[in-house]
């Protein structure tokens, strides 16, 4: 299976990580969106993921304490189940959350990489692609080529001055939407 061995970890500032990671959450978030559909759960992800990309446009402001209580509920609500995806998306909505408390010890790219192995698991289970050309498969090589662009774009926009925030994550965020990997849902 793929380790992004093309994608580098670029020198982000924090803001930079959080909006790679944000984008990574959304683009997985379809997933997590059907498993609580299927199961009737409510979705605390996505409304923590909503949550941190209006903090990060500047729109909403949270104190480290209320960002603290946000981090250890969305960890704690990490499920255990629910199929491909679903544990992968929590995670990178703590991670998400992490990134803006700046506590997030590893490489921004472990975000990335959880997209990567749920295309993989699905390319494997669903479409029974061998393990050993899994990683040349043309979804996985978007995907990659998507989070390089997405580096490349936050490492060159820095430290955006706050009347652009807004724009740049709205920007980030539509992207990242319309990228969402639909596919990967499923609905038994």
């Amino acid at each position: 299976m793929s380790d992004l061995p093309h994608v580098n970890e670029p020198n982000l500032v924090p803001w930079g990580r959080a909006v790679f990671c944000a984008s990574c959450a959304q683009r997985l978030l379809p997933v997590y969106l059907g498993f609580c559909r299927r199961d009737e759960v409510a979705p605390e992800f996505a409304d923590w993921l909503h949550m941190a990309w209006e903090v990060l446009a500047g729109r909403e402001q949270l104190s480290k304490a209320e960002l603290e209580e946000h981090d250890r509920e969305a960890l704690d609500a990490v499920p255990s189940g629910g199929g491909p995806g679903v544990q992968d998306t929590a995670l990178a909505v703590v991670q998400v959350l992490r990134e803006l408390l700046q506590t997030w010890p590893g490489k921004v790219t472990g975000c990335g990489k959880r997209l990567v192995r749920e295309i993989e698991t699905y390319l494997v289970h669903e479409l029974s692609v061998s393990i050993e050309d899994v990683s040349e498969h043309a979804l996985v090589r978007e995907e990659m080529d998507r989070q390089e662009r997405d580096l490349k774009e936050l490492a060159s926009v820095g430290e955006p001055p706050s009347e652009q925030r807004g724009a740049l994550v709205d920007l980030f965020r539509e992207r990242a939407t319309r990228e969402g990997l639909a596919f990967l849902v499923r609905e038994d």
